[in-house]
């Protein structure tokens, strides 16, 4: 559904573009083509500085989508004159005018597409999920909240993830689970500890399951990986590494350690587990879905891959495992076998302020018993 909704958006901005274009054709005057390109760039660059100077990764990905949006806009442009069959004496003339003409198209282009872009990135949304299960569940529902790939202090500080907290104690969970990446290498030590703190004051859901991410492995930062489990431990959050806890009687969750670690297999943490009851694995990244199905879990949840990030990632994804490993899926829901799982898109980003290819997301979860 993300990859159609960036689709349209897209084709849209392209839409924009070539309106730009077809616009400032008309204009008979360089002087006012000079303006309009110099109020557009004034728009354009100033967000690109401050952006860059809050991260520096947003420069080269600001500068990657205008150069697609320059090249873009120079093809249309030499179509639309070919369409035309306009030609002047002045050549040097016609040709300022139209790097103009198409420069100004291509930065009102991009400024549309990115502000979506970090719109989406900064706006989290809520997403729903609802799967059955003939395994018994008491009162015959489960309901568990999602959140995964915080990086704290990336696009959500500590204050913005108490608030997103709030909203999630109100959707009335019996378990929040978070999935990752809560903490990243530039994650201030103040906001690592006040968000901890967070689950405290402002989480109403009473069991809080955590498991940590690739980039919980800390060097060089402000705090250690135990830090920051010891502060979310003294804040009624449980650690899961390469646990398995029963929950009520009822349902295990099975919490596990990231993949770039040493670690069980799923056999190993399910021996001995009471297969008749629902088990809902945790695991960052989403690369083991057939073990894990094959072992007997019924739900596995994942994150890491940030919904692919940037548009083109989404259908380039089984050749980039540089960036995302050996990832079965880049976001949404699927099954194996007759596991369901999820991979959320996250509510936060890792190094910059964009995601233009998916939107952020915490999940909510609800199982119910088909008998």
């Amino acid at each position: 559904m993300d990859t159609i909704v960036w689709l349209i958006i897209f084709l849209a901005t392209c839409g924009v573009t070539i309106g730009c274009l077809l616009f400032l054709r008309h204009f008979e005057s360089a002087r006012s083509r000079r303006m309009i390109f110099a109020a557009v760039a004034v728009l354009f660059f100033i967000p690109t500085v401050l952006l860059g100077l809050k991260r520096p990764l947003n420069a080269p990905i600001i500068f990657l989508h205008l150069s697609g949006y320059l090249l873009g806009a120079l093809i249309v442009d030499g179509i639309l004159c070919l369409l035309a069959r306009k030609r002047e004496k002045k050549a040097d003339e016609t040709r300022g005018r139209r790097l103009t003409r198409v420069a100004t198209a291509a930065l009102f282009g991009c400024l549309i597409y990115l502000s979506l872009g970090f719109v989406c990135a900064n706006w989290v949304r809520r997403t729903a999920y609802s799967f059955e299960t003939e395994k018994n569940i008491a009162n015959g529902s489960l309901r568990i909240a999602q959140i995964s790939d915080v990086h704290l202090g990336t696009t959500m500080g500590s204050d913005r993830f108490a608030k997103l907290l709030r909203r999630v104690s109100g959707e009335d969970a019996d378990i929040l689970v978070i999935t990752g990446d809560f903490v990243d290498e530039d994650t201030s030590r103040e906001d690592m500890l006040k968000a901890c703190e967070a689950f405290s004051t402002e989480c109403k859901i009473d069991r809080v399951f955590f498991i940590v991410g690739n980039h919980e492995e800390l060097e060089g930062g402000e705090f250690t990986t135990e830090e920051v489990l010891s502060e979310l431990r003294k804040n009624h959050v449980t650690v899961l590494q390469d646990e398995t806890i029963l929950v009520d009687d009822d349902f295990y969750v099975v919490g596990r350690k990231d993949a770039s670690e040493s670690r069980k297999n799923m056999m190993e943490l399910l021996k001995g587990v009471d297969k008749s009851k629902y088990i809902v694995v945790l695991d960052h990244q989403p690369n083991e879905f057939i073990r894990e199905a094959a072992a007997g879990a019924d739900l596995t949840l994942s994150g890491h891959t940030h919904g692919g990030y940037l548009f083109p990632l989404r259908f380039l994804s089984s050749y980039l495992n540089f960036l995302f490993g050996e990832a079965e899926c880049i976001s949404g829901t699927g099954t194996k076998q007759n596991m369901n799982y999820i991979v959320s898109s996250g509510v936060g980003t890792w190094g910059c302020s964009f995601k233009t290819g998916t939107r952020s997301e915490y999940v909510i979860i609800d199982i119910k018993n088909n008998k």
